[in-house]
């Protein structure tokens, strides 16, 4: 069994000045990534994963990719850790908690029952907040407790939509949905 392992050398930080690897500042550039296709949903093979992080990288040069709301393929993690292409990778889940009794079974615990993902070196944040879900102090405060005692070298983050939420994370992250363009017009093809 073949297993990678993060690079302990490898420092990745989130600072005042911005992301630092290496002591080095690298200003982020990504695009988040639904592992679906067009008439084909999430059944790909291992070769159409790598490829999306192969263009990722090279052809639409991002150094990071949001992975959403869900488990990505091993390939694709793979992929990115031999690209140098970056990973935040989420909790599954949208907007939605649910009570209790669902809180309890989301992701963070989903790295604890699968430790392999804690060897990808690409991957520099953790998500521990359900995308655009509304605040819930205790479970939250308890994704964040999992993922830090699972992994302490990496920074937390969790997406949110509305600035004025609760921040417990490492780094602040948002799905801005408001439109600069609104005004503007599509002239037609």
């Amino acid at each position: 069994m073949n297993v990678r392992r993060g690079s302990a050398s490898a420092r990745r930080q989130f600072t005042p000045e911005g992301f630092k690897l290496n002591g080095q500042v690298i200003k982020l550039r990504g695009l988040n990534r639904h592992q679906t296709y067009p008439f084909s949903g999430g059944a790909m093979p291992d070769r159409v994963q790598r490829r999306d992080a192969w263009v990722l990288r090279k052809e639409l040069h991002c150094n990071i990719v949001r992975t959403s709301h869900y488990p990505q393929a091993t390939a694709f993690l793979d992929a990115c850790d031999e690209l140098g292409l970056l990973v935040l990778e989420e909790i599954p889940g949208w907007q939605h908690v649910g009570d209790k009794s669902v809180a309890g079974h989301y992701g963070a615990q989903r790295r604890r029952d699968d430790p392999a993902r804690l060897n990808h070196p690409s991957i520099v944040v953790w998500g521990v907040r359900v995308n655009e879900s509304e605040d819930n102090h205790d479970f939250y405060t308890r994704t964040n407790a999992l993922a830090h005692s699972l992994d302490d070298a990496r920074a937390r983050g969790g997406i949110r939509y509305k600035y004025d939420s609760e921040f417990l994370e490492d780094v602040f992250t948002m799905n801005d949905l408001t439109s600069r363009c609104a005004s503007r017009t599509i002239p037609p093809t």
